[in-house]
C-alpha cells in the first residue's frame, strides 16, 4: 500500500484553493468577509501550513462558490 504524504497532500489542497480563487479574481479580504475566516488563515491553508477542517472547507468552498468535490479533485 502506497504511504500518504500528508504534507504534499495540504500543498496540493492550497493550490486548488488558490488557483480556484485567484481565477475568480477574488481576494484573501473577500474570502474571509464571506467564510467568516481570518485571512491569514485562508493564505496558510494556501500555503499548506495548516490543516482545515471539514467545516472550514465547505466553508471556503461556499465563499467560492465552488462545490467542494471540484476543489478536492483539481491538480
Amino acid at each position: 500500500m502506497e504511504e500518504i504524504n500528508e504534507i504534499e497532500l495540504l500543498k496540493q489542497l492550497g493550490e486548488s484553493l488558490r488557483k480556484t480563487r485567484e481565477g475568480k479574481k477574488y481576494t484573501l479580504l473577500q474570502i474571509e468577509a464571506w467564510s467568516g475566516i481570518d485571512k491569514s488563515d485562508v493564505s496558510k491553508i494556501e500555503r499548506g501550513i495548516i490543516n482545515p477542517t471539514y467545516t472550514t472547507l465547505i466553508k471556503l468552498s461556499k465563499a467560492l462558490e465552488e462545490p467542494l468535490y471540484k476543489i478536492l479533485s483539481k491538480e
